[in-house]
Order: structure tokens, then C-alpha cells, then sequence
């Protein structure tokens, strides 16, 4: 049974499942039992709270939880609101701070201060936030203007490398081949279908369908219908027959049929893929690798999503290709790749022009001095 506005959350301890539900708006825990009197009456209350007025005190907070009640916040994907929270918990010591003594003197100061606490990506995200919150303030009156607009965001330095950089073929397969099936699995959801590490971590069984994958981008709603890889549907194979073996063997030993979690990639332990609890596992096997030489710097779970984008350019496809098979709303990586491709075909086709030219040369020099060509 389903309630609009209620989330549940299955949580796994010593061996045992609970589920926990949650208010979406107010993100509070509903401790009374389900389908209670009790229940509904906690839900009311909550649901009161979320749409209590907001105290007019003009500060920053006052801004922010304005925004974060406002369906601009609230329809957000649950990933993204994440993200933006933490640069709202990050401005907490400023919270007070009235919106007529916010300028743009104190963006700047922000800004630099996160970029001396947490580097330049981080610092741009706060920048980039600030910018969104102050812009919905001003359209409802709140400030007069977004102070925020005029401020650069922080260049990347030349040398620095590219963030989130494309395999090669050598490190893909190099990879595949150390990593152990169920860490396999995922890789190859980013490898070969393009998800996003948390969109790997959650999809369900059902949305593998024997030949294809179709499932929701949890960043922004996007609807994913994606055609399996050959390769991924080998490893599909081999990762389910690995599971049913693996259930089998702790049933036999419990004398009890385990917990078997619904998403279609698990760890060595049977449970759901955690981001944090893959994260570890994923760069635990890519600096190894790193200090065995067998892959270069730089190789992220994101940047399989990169690799997908050349590839599907490098094979023939469009730029709107790599959008609809990723995704992706947002053109900018697809026209990256794209314009790279082009570039290259280009410089290879400039350059033969210009051998031909010089060996043309060569050639009416030779004549010239009376030599045999």
C-alpha cells in the first residue's frame, strides 16, 4: 500500500529486515506503526508543520527554508536535493545573516572560503546554489536582486587534469578482468548501459527484462530504455547464477531462505549496493591497479558515462544518440564529443592533404634535377 507524500526505507540488521517510513517533506521519521490511528494522526502533524508559514525574519535562513518547502526544491530528484543540502548545511554558520547585508563582496568570500575548504568543484557548487536560491528569492520579492549573478565561477587551471576522463580500451578490459562478479556487474551498468553510480546501485530486477534495461534516471526523471550490450548480458548471466548459488549455499547453512534484496546488482555479501559501500570497493580495485601500471590516473565510475558519449560518437552516432541513450538532457558532454571527433577526422583528413602535398613536391624536385623518381 501506497501513501502520497510517505517513503519507505527497507534497512537490513543482524540478519533481519525493517522497514521505516518517512514524511517527504519535512524528511522526519514516522514512528508510529503503520496503518495505525497513530500513523495518520503523525502524518497530519508533519504534514501541518511542512506547510506552516515561515517566520518573516528577512535572514538567509529565512531564504533558504522559503526555497526548500517550495516545489522548486521539493520536486527536485532525491539526488540532487541531497546535493544541495550540503551547501545549505555548509552556510549554516551564516544562516543569520540578514538578505539586505548579503552582496557581492560576501559571495566572492564564500566562494573563496570553500574553495580553501573544499577545492574548486565544491566552491562552484556553492556559487552556482547561492545563484539559483537568490534568483527564486528575487522573482518572489524576497531579495531585490541576485548578488550572485556577476560572480565568475572558479576556471580550472590549465594543467590541471580533466575530471571524470574517458577509459581506454586497454583499462576497460584490464578492469573487467580483475574485478570480482558482483563489482563486474555494476562497472559494466556504467560500462555498457551508461547509468549513474547511484541509478546502478538502485535498479531493480524487474527492469531488466532478459534483453533490455528500463528503468528512471533518479537526477531528473529522465525515462531509460536501454537495449543490453551483449558483453552486459553475459555478466548479467554470470552474476545471477553466482547469486542463486551464493542464496543457496547461506539457506543451507541457516536452514532459513535469506533476505534477497530487489535491485538487480548486489555485493559479495548479498545485500544492496550501497553508493558509499561501492565507492570503496571500486577505487579500492582501481588503485591497485594504478600501482601495478595497469591503468593510467583518473579512472571514476562517472567517467564510463564519458566513454558511452565517444564511443556511441566514434561509431557513427549523433549527438542527440548520446542524449536519449544516456539520459542526459543537458547537451554538453554529447556536443564535447562530438566536436573532438569531428576535430580528429578533420586534422587526418588536413594532414593527408598536406603529405600528398609535400610528396608532390619532392617529387617535381627530383624531375628537376634530372633524377630517376
Amino acid at each position: 500500500m501506497r501513501i502520497k507524500g510517505i517513503k519507505s526505507v527497507v534497512v537490513r540488521k543482524k540478519g533481519r529486515s525493517y522497514r521505516y517510513y518517512y514524511h517527504r517533506k519535512t524528511n522526519s521519521r514516522i514512528n508510529a506503526p503503520f496503518g495505525t490511528a497513530a500513523f495518520a494522526t503523525e502524518i497530519a502533524t508533519l504534514d501541518a508543520k511542512a506547510t506552516a508559514k515561515l517566520p518573516q525574519d528577512g535572514s538567509l535562513h529565512f531564504l533558504i527554508a522559503a526555497y526548500r518547502s517550495n516545489n522548486a526544491f521539493t520536486q527536485l530528484a532525491p539526488v540532487t536535493q541531497r546535493d544541495y543540502q550540503r551547501v545549505f548545511d555548509w552556510l549554516h554558520p551564516i544562516a543569520d545573516t540578514a538578505l539586505l547585508n548579503i552582496d557581492t563582496a560576501l559571495i566572492y568570500a564564500l566562494r573563496d572560503k570553500a574553495l580553501d575548504q573544499r577545492k574548486r568543484r565544491f566552491a562552484n557548487y556553492v556559487l552556482q546554489v547561492l545563484r539559483l536560491v537568490l534568483e527564486w528569492g528575487r522573482k518572489r520579492q524576497f531579495v531585490r536582486e541576485n548578488v550572485a549573478k556577476g560572480v565568475e565561477l572558479i576556471k580550472r587551471p590549465k594543467k590541471m587534469p580533466r575530471p571524470n576522463r574517458p577509459w581506454s580500451d586497454d583499462e576497460r578490459e584490464t578492469v573487467l578482468l580483475e574485478a570480482g562478479i558482483e563489482l563486474r556487474l555494476m562497472i559494466g551498468l556504467g560500462m555498457f548501459a551508461g547509468l549513474r553510480e547511484g541509478d546502478a546501485c538502485a535498479v531493480p530486477k524487474t527492469a531488466f527484462n532478459g534483453s533490455q534495461i528500463e528503468t528512471i534516471a533518479s537526477k531528473n526523471n529522465e525515462p531509460l530504455w536501454i537495449p543490453a550490450h551483449f558483453r552486459l548480458r553475459q555478466i548479467l548471466v554470470e552474476a545471477n547464477d553466482t547469486r542463486r548459488l551464493r542464496m543457496a549455499t547461506r539457506a543451507s547453512r541457516r536452514k532459513v531462505l535469506p533476505f534477497d534484496p530487489p535491485t538487480l546488482a548486489v555485493s559479495s555479501r548479498g545485500t544492496a549496493w550501497t553508493e558509499s559501500g561501492f565507492r570503496a570497493s571500486f577505487f579500492k580495485l582501481v588503485k591497485r591497479l594504478e600501482r601495478e601500471g595497469k591503468v593510467k590516473p583518473g579512472l571514476t565510475f562517472h567517467g564510463l558515462r564519458h566513454t558511452m558519449g565517444k564511443l556511441v560518437i566514434e561509431a557513427g552516432g549523433s549527438k542527440e544518440d548520446v542524449g536519449m541513450i544516456l539520459g542526459d538532457r543537458s547537451s554538453a558532454m554529447a556536443e564535447f564529443y562530438s566536436r573532438e571527433h569531428e576535430k580528429k577526422g578533420r586534422v587526418t583528413a588536413t594532414m593527408e592533404k598536406l603529405e600528398q602535398s609535400e610528396r608532390k613536391k619532392m617529387e617535381n624536385r627530383t624531375d628537376a634535377l634530372g633524377k630517376p623518381k
